[in-house]
């Protein structure tokens, strides 16, 4: 049963996690070190088999500011964070991931942004990218403006999904995330709210992501939902030719890696 909350924080972070002990307790950490308090994590464990759940039980333990949701099986991202959203109340939403890390001012920046610009519903910020080993740091700034956004929307995600603060009233509007997407979640989301909504991008670096590899599944998925969410047959089209370079790319660069272990050999 939904716990009734206490008090409605400004900002509901929202996490959902599976098998993520490796990297879950420096990304929560970033959290618990945030410059601005008024804040609460909803963490939905998704059915993890390793010791994450110790992990999430032990941090429930030492604050009251982080709500815990215990999924028997695995759900899925999309999923976990509709969950978590309906466990909060606040006006702000702010997405987190078990293996990111969020910069100490990062909610500070955006909910002084907000205040400043009620015209916005999405925010995002530029990042720091790092590769799974923590290394190859490379700074990554997203295009700025919501008009930017929306020309490009159709051949880029516009945001990096951990660094993203949105209003409750925008996921609202749009319903939610899509559980029936497996992967490009927070992609489908973008793309079903960019006609309703007003998009944009910090340039400060409020996050160290890490990327990981991308498998064909994931390639896939983009290639569905821009599918699903496409408004002309041309944007279908040039969907699918971006798809395929992608793809050829991938294939490409795998034939060059077992070249080279040939060689090594």
């Amino acid at each position: 049963m939904k716990r009734k909350m206490e008090f409605a924080p400004l900002v509901s972070v929202v996490l959902a996690v599976h098998n993520g002990e490796r990297t879950l307790s420096t990304a929560i950490d970033s959290i618990m070190k945030q410059s601005f308090g008024n804040w609460r994590l909803f963490i939905v464990n998704d059915g993890s088999t390793d010791g994450t759940g110790l992990i999430l039980d032990q941090y429930a333990k030492e604050t009251e500011k982080i709500t815990l949701i215990r999924l028997s099986e695995q759900r899925g991202l999309a999923y976990c964070l509709n969950l978590a959203i309906s466990y909060s109340e606040s006006e702000f939403i702010a997405r987190m991931d078990a293996d990111d890390y969020s910069h100490e001012s990062r909610l500070a920046f955006q909910v002084e942004f907000f205040k400043s610009h009620p015209d916005i519903d999405v925010l995002g910020s530029a990042a720091w990218v790092v590769n799974p080993s923590g290394r190859d740091r490379r700074l990554v700034v997203k295009r700025q403006f919501h008009s930017d956004i929306e020309n490009a929307i159709r051949k880029e995600n516009p945001f990096f999904h951990s660094a993203v603060m949105f209003r409750r009233s925008f996921v609202k509007s749009i319903g939610g995330y899509d559980i029936k997407c497996r992967k490009a979640q927070d992609y489908d989301l973008w793309l079903r709210g960019v006609d309703k909504a007003r998009y944009h991008n910090l340039l400060e670096p409020l996050l160290t992501y890490t990327a990981k590899p991308q498998s064909f599944r994931a390639i896939a998925w983009g290639f569905e939902v821009r599918r699903r969410n496409a408004r002309k047959n041309l944007y279908f089209v040039m969907d699918f030719l971006t798809a395929l370079s992608v793809l050829g790319y991938g294939i490409a660069r795998s034939a060059l890696a077992s070249l080279m272990l040939v060689f090594k050999s």
